[in-house]
């Protein structure tokens, strides 16, 4: 009896937030509910109810916030229950690709090792170090700025915690300090959804390139994605949240420009995340979908060889053919052979996703930068 390779287990044993929350047995879903509950509904109530009867000209409220109060009630909680979804459908990934392969034991030892090598990229304590450090120093830096350089007050530094540090003497409201603390986790969350994602990529291209693992593949599989629909459905989960990362990023640059009427770049995050977007955002999809293509390409070509071995037998019997009936139905059936290979070299996919999943894939990176993009397209059209 073949023993089965030890499969990828978690993606997140070594992230502690994530692990804390799937530990607790709440579905994706429920986290969402869980994060809307507890952290957007009392955060959104508190700003609003602690907002200061008479604010002096200028000040930026929590419902004027549009970044802050539109994200934290509507977006955040679809992205932790997005990610939480999409790290338990990982595994569920590779154990399925897995089964796709024909197993001995000597493929069973390299699809050990495989497992070893992926397992030690997805939960490693340097990246969770890395992220943590990452998200403190990103946001001390922000809010040091809009404490010391941001020329009016709002719901978040109209207060007096760390006032001392700041040359203006402005410091944090007790509601403003407790949204830097979640934004710090959130970033901090983002971070590590973004490298889960890269080393999911990097996975999969080790998995049928690198160490050329023998996925079967069906060129006339229903799903239309020869069997292997499943790679693209996970790395929609991502796109989809990257999508709403992107409203985020989006919403954060209109309320600097329009309703802050600062520049784009009075914050030093607006042009850092939207240039990361555009790139990044591509990338984590096609990546992984990439890591199949080769296999499927050549998959095609195994199953066509015999039609065009056949096509070309019948082409050269042609030279032969007399002008009668034998040698027209000689004629019909090499063309009728030869139009059924050209359809089934179209119609056979080479990639894990059909046009469907792309538009679907354009439309979530396209739609977020529309309300950017419009109004500079606008101007430069008029000419102002």
């Amino acid at each position: 009896m073949t023993k089965h390779p030890k499969p990828l287990s978690t993606v997140f044993r070594k992230e502690p937030i994530m692990g804390a929350i799937v530990a607790t047995g709440v579905s994706p879903v429920g986290l969402g509910i869980a994060f809307f509950l507890s952290v957007s509904l009392p955060l959104a109530l508190w700003a609003s109810l602690s907002e200061p009867p008479k604010a002096e000209p200028g000040y930026l409220s929590f419902f004027d916030n549009i970044s802050w109060s539109i994200s934290i009630v509507f977006l955040f909680p679809f992205v932790v229950s997005l990610t939480q979804k999409y790290y338990l459908e990982i595994p569920k990934l590779f154990a399925f690709l897995t089964e796709q392969i024909n197993q001995g034991r000597e493929r069973q030892a390299g699809l050990d090792e495989f497992y070893t090598w992926l397992d030690r990229r997805f939960n490693s304590w340097w990246i969770t170090g890395a992220a943590a450090g990452l998200s403190l120093t990103s946001n001390s830096f922000y809010f040091d700025q809009i404490l010391d350089h941001q020329v009016f007050t709002s719901w978040i530094t109209n207060g007096e915690i760390f006032g001392s540090a700041s040359t203006q003497g402005r410091g944090l409201t007790t509601v403003g300090l407790c949204a830097a603390l979640v934004q710090t986790v959130l970033v901090y969350w983002v971070l590590n959804l973004l490298w889960r994602g890269s080393v999911l990529a990097w996975g999969l291209h080790e998995f049928f390139n690198k160490r050329n693992f023998p996925v079967r593949i069906q060129s006339l599989h229903p799903d239309r994605c020869c069997g292997l629909r499943k790679i693209g459905d996970v790395a929609m989960l991502l796109n989809l949240t990257i999508f709403i990362l992107g409203i985020y990023i989006s919403l954060k640059v209109v309320d600097k420009i329009v309703i802050q009427d600062s520049p784009l770049g009075a914050d030093v995050g607006n042009p850092i995340f939207l240039g990361g977007y555009l790139i990044i955002a591509p990338l984590l999809f096609f990546s992984p979908l990439g890591a199949a293509h080769r296999q499927m390409s050549d998959a095609r070509e195994r199953f066509l060889k015999p039609a065009s071995q056949k096509c070309e037998r019948l082409f050269n019997e042609l030279a032969n053919a007399s002008l009668d009936d034998k040698g027209l139905t000689a004629v019909q059936t090499f063309s009728a052979l030869d139009a059924a290979i050209s359809r089934l070299h179209k119609e056979i996919p080479v990639w894990p996703f059909d046009f469907r999943s792309l538009q679907a894939f354009v439309g979530t990176i396209v739609i977020p930068i529309l309300p950017i993009v419009l109004p500079f397209a606008i101007n430069l059209f008029l000419g102002e």
